[in-house]
């Protein structure tokens, strides 16, 4: 968000499956616009509209590779581009580039 991301949702996420294109993410209602930053508190933001899926980023798996192999996941039938958390290096801001179009996979 501090790169200009809105939040769509933090902890839980509504995903509705669509007729011929990927997911749409959603938060549920009693959440939408809050985001827990850790050592803050639970804030209050402008929401984001609910958003279609671009990919998935597996912050609970660390990828030990330099330049990985391209990975995939499905979700509700639709398969997305999957990272994982690299161990150093500025993930964050390569992740945005990706989502905004500036760069492409190879």
């Amino acid at each position: 968000m501090s790169l200009g991301a809105g939040l769509v949702a933090d902890d839980r996420t509504i995903l509705t499956k669509t007729p011929d294109g990927p997911p749409i993410a959603s938060a549920p209602d009693v959440i939408r616009g809050l985001i827990e930053a850790y050592g803050v508190g639970v804030l209050r933001v402008e929401p984001a509209p609910p958003a279609s899926l671009v990919a998935v980023a597996d912050l609970g798996e660390i990828e030990a590779e330099r330049i990985p192999p391209r990975r995939t996941t499905r979700l509700i039938d639709w398969e997305l581009d999957l990272f994982h958390k690299p161990e150093t290096g500025p993930f964050h801001d390569v992740l945005f580039l990706y989502l905004t179009g500036k760069a492409c996979l190879t």
